[in-house]
């Protein structure tokens, strides 16, 4: 027992002691994953599954969970405790309804009733769907192969991004032809 009667765990004793430890080290060695507490009550697995039916393996395309979806969205939720509480639940709705309507949970379900039970899901709780599809899809989309493999090609710093066409000062002509709107001020 801690103090005040409060129960020790090993997992808060080990997370603890990363944090000192990175503390006392300036934080620079440590891996991230050793300075964030990861929310264990998140079901991986289920996160897996609904995160490869959302964007399932086709073609030369990888499934979301092949890059890293899962890994991306654990990281996530253990920054954001609010986004964390919301995923635990959406899975376990998900989850629910599964089993409600087939007898077994959402991993032991075909791919078909899989994509049923998220559609039905999705027109009983569309914004949490909604969250959770987008969070998916930002995992997916952000990740390096992904761009490779639909030719986007990220471009940063101050060069130019796009070629813009020249100007046509014609498509000026009808407002300027408007009378103002505006008055003018007194000088």
């Amino acid at each position: 027992m801690g103090r005040g009667g409060r129960r020790l765990t090993r997992r808060k004793f080990v997370s603890a002691s990363a944090g000192a430890a990175a503390f006392a080290a300036g934080a620079r060695w440590l891996p991230v994953e050793l300075l964030v507490q990861v929310p264990s009550e998140i079901p991986l697995e289920i996160l897996g599954g609904v995160a490869d039916e959302i964007i399932p393996r086709q073609g030369p395309m990888p499934a979301a969970s092949e890059m890293g979806a899962v890994d991306s969205l654990r990281r996530r939720a253990a920054a954001e405790p609010d986004f964390a509480q919301r995923l635990r639940a959406t899975l376990g709705s998900v989850d629910q309804r599964c089993a409600e309507r087939l007898g077994v949970g959402f991993l032991a379900a075909a791919s078909g009733e899989r994509v049923q039970a998220l559609a039905e899901f999705a027109a009983a709780s569309a914004e949490a769907f909604a969250e959770l599809r987008d969070a998916v899809y930002e995992s997916y989309y952000t990740h390096h192969e992904v761009w490779r493999l639909i030719g986007y090609e990220f471009r940063s710093g101050s060069r130019p991004t796009a070629v813009l066409a020249p100007f046509d000062e014609r498509s000026l002509a009808r407002v300027r032809g408007m009378p103002a709107r505006y008055r003018r001020a007194e000088s």
